[in-house]
């Protein structure tokens, strides 16, 4: 288990089980809010918004553009955005602990840090040939962040608590975010086709390929049709990790393991891409 600066033991942050709720991120910035979340969205000119993210145990959230610029939402503060020309492709964002500050992530691996954010000297392996960063995410532990490739791996700070290595995945697996587990004992990688696969001993609880071939989905005609004509964007663990969300770019959410039905499977709207899902 690893340590925090004042020496006492780091544990993953748990929720409570009456925190559930989600928050869906469309291109234009716009944000609906579902079960706990509902009434937390907004709609603010966030144009080519690529990821979001939000403070831990708070209502706050930010949104990132695909031009570096940072947008505050719901009551948060702004520390900053990356300055223009410094590096143009923003992939993601990840909270620090106190939400008090957030990291930026670039697609080369470059992390940018504001507000409280601790910064570092990446000492990650370097990205391999055809190999980019896809996500970037708040360690379980409040430690730190971990970013996602386009292979599965984790890359993060020395310092920061993270899974063993595991073999890459490959160019087969089209990744789309790399998630950790609540309780800090692996991740989840999810794929743009919708599958999700466990490593570093978490465990799977389906992908949205698997659901939309049971059977019909409502709205969507014949089974299968969502997972062929609409990509997954985003995975958000449900309270306790024992299951979770996954959001398809048509604003659709599907609920995996123990995660609570909070809204019918159906398109949020016809017009407009989402493209992140956040808790």
């Amino acid at each position: 288990m690893p340590r925090t600066p004042t020496g006492t033991v780091a544990r993953p942050h748990r929720h409570s089980k009456e925190e559930t709720g989600y928050r869906i991120v469309f291109a234009d910035g716009e944000v609906v809010g579902v079960g706990r979340d509902r009434g937390t969205g907004s709609i603010g000119r966030s144009p080519h918004t690529v990821a979001a993210a939000a403070a831990p145990g708070s209502k706050v959230y930010w949104l990132l553009s695909a031009d570096d610029k940072v947008a505050a939402r719901h009551g948060a503060v702004s520390y900053g955005s990356v300055q223009e020309g410094r590096d143009r492709v923003a992939v993601g964002i990840a909270p620090t602990g106190d939400g008090r500050g957030y990291w930026v992530a670039t697609s080369s691996g470059r992390i940018f840090a504001f507000g409280d954010a601790r910064k570092w000297r990446l000492v990650a392996p370097a990205l391999r040939s055809g190999e980019h960063v896809v996500s970037l995410s708040a360690s379980p532990y409040r430690d730190g962040y971990w970013e996602g490739t386009s292979v599965g791996r984790l890359l993060a700070p020395r310092s920061v608590h993270r899974p063993g290595s595991v073999t890459p995945l490959g160019s087969g697996h089209p990744v789309v975010a790399v998630v950790a587990a609540p309780r800090g004992s692996g991740y989840w990688v999810l794929g743009a086709d919708g599958e999700v696969l466990a490593l570093a001993g978490e465990r799977a609880y389906g992908g949205a390929t698997a659901v939309s071939r049971r059977g019909p989905v409502p709205g969507s005609g014949t089974a299968g049709k969502r997972a062929a004509l609409y990509r997954a964007v985003g995975l958000v663990p449900s309270p306790g990790g024992s299951g979770y969300w996954i959001a398809l770019s048509d604003g659709a959410v599907l609920a995996l393991g123990r995660a609570p039905h909070l809204a019918a499977l159906l398109p949020l709207r016809r017009r407009g891409s989402a493209t992140a899902l956040i808790a």
